[in-house]
Formats: C-alpha cells, structure tokens, sequence
C-alpha cells in the first residue's frame, strides 16, 4: 500500500492503472501527490504552490501546444480523444468560442494545427529521434516517495535499452541550458531517475523557430544539481504545509551584486 499527502492508502499497481486517466492523474494526485511541476512552485514560493493548489493553474494556449506535440509524437491515435480543430486563424474567431464552449477537449485553431503539425514533421523525419524511440514505452506511469513524501512521474519514453527521455520545445535551442535552470528540469531529471529506477535521462528538443532537433544527455552533476533542489522544495513543503508555518512569514532574502 502506498500514501498520498491526504493519508488516502492506495494499492500501488491500483493506483499506476489509475494514472492512465488524464483527470485523475492532473486532477486528484495533482492535489495529494508532489511532483517535478509543484518543485518549481515551491522554489518560487509557497504562496505560489497554495494559490495553485486552492484555485488551480489556468491552461494556458502553450500548454495546450505542449500537449498536442506529445500526443501526435507519442500517442496519435489519441489526437481525436482529446483534441478540436477548427477553421480559424484567431481565438478571437466565433467559430473557436462556440467550439470552446461546448467542448471539453481542447480546442486548436486551424493555424495553430498547420504551425504545431511542423514540429511534429520535423520531429518524426529526424532518424536519431527515430532511433530513440524504437521500442520505447509511451506515457508511462510511476509512483515513488522522496525526502519522505509521495510524488507522481508520467514518463514521455521508457527504453527497453534502459533510458528516460522526455520532450521538450524551446525557442532557442542553443540556450537550453538556461531553460533547464528556470524551468527545474534538472529536479524532473532526478525526479524521474528515482522513480523509475534509471540513471540514463535524456531530453528530445524541438526549436519552434528553426525546427532544429537536438538530444542532451544528462551529467551526474545535472542530476545532483535535481536532488538538491528536490531536497530545498520538499524541505519548504514540510515548513508550510506538514508544520503549518504561516505562510504570511515566508520571506525571500536575497543579496544584490
């Protein structure tokens, strides 16, 4: 049995089958389990985490672009299960309001369809990622504890060859490494790493400028860079959410240079 931060005990492979289903994974664990997006509101601030927690994150349109890419690279017999396109060159257009009012799926206009659908060309035309993902797993589940408390993982691929690797689109291909220090992908880096049991984690990445592709490889120090930030995150988790610190007293100190 396993525990999530509401004291709910799940049967372990229950709760993997469970993670299959969007709303439940998003949805019910997004608030009881930890994970690599919640490490990065927590660094910013727990104010942040508990405003997302209590009123949700709005979806926004590059979300909805990132989700799309995944699923024409990972999983395109999904498209029509989760996806709307309609002919208009704006969301301002009537035809996309009324498609978004009466629909839950998500809704894309049909010049972000033609401008996403050139990533994915460009993606699954480049014979390294090609070769990457022979074999591989897609959207692969996993549950796992760290620094004592449970976290939830939705692994892009899982090779029989023994590696992670995960998608992700950037506008300046070349400046990646500042993206993986902004946005934590080095904490989802361990994350993962821990979860499912691999040392080997790499990233896919699609320039949304020039359809570049590139595949980075991850340095141990990359990883210990993830562990460290993960130990930071839940350690403020434990302050003001276990301990019950008010949050009113969190203060970022900070010395200008």
């Amino acid at each position: 049995m396993v525990t999530l931060l509401n004291g709910e005990q799940w049967d372990r492979d229950v709760l993997l089958a469970r993670m299959n289903e969007d709303e439940f994974y998003y949805g019910h664990l997004g608030t009881h389990c930890l994970s690599s997006s919640s490490m990065k509101s927590l660094l910013d601030s727990p104010k942040s985490y508990h405003f997302q927690q209590k009123y949700g994150t709005p979806r926004t349109t590059p979300m909805e672009i990132g989700q799309f890419l995944h699923t024409m690279i990972l999983e395109p017999n999904e498209f029509a299960n989760r996806f709307i396109v309609v002919d208009a060159k704006t969301r301002a257009a009537k035809a996309f309001k009324e498609a978004k009012a009466q629909s839950k799926k998500i809704v894309l206009t049909s010049a972000e369809y033609e401008k996403s659908n050139r990533l994915v060309d460009a993606t699954l035309r480049n014979e390294d990622v090609l070769s990457l993902m022979g074999g591989c797993k897609a959207e692969v589940a996993g549950f796992g504890y760290l620094e004592g408390l449970p976290f939830r993982a939705k692994a892009d691929l899982i090779s029989p060859y023994g590696f992670l690797a995960d998608l992700k689109t950037t506008a300046g291909i070349h400046e990646f490494h500042r993206s993986c220090e902004k946005y934590c992908y080095d904490s989802q880096a361990y994350i993962y790493t821990q979860l499912f049991g691999l040392d080997d984690f790499r990233f896919i990445v699609i320039d949304k400028g020039s359809l570049d592709i590139g595949v980075f490889d991850v340095a141990q120090s990359f990883l210990d860079r993830g562990k460290e930030k993960v130990k930071r995150a839940t350690d403020i988790y434990k302050e003001y959410f276990i301990a019950k610190k008010d949050l009113d007293m969190y203060t970022i100190r900070k010395t200008l240079l």
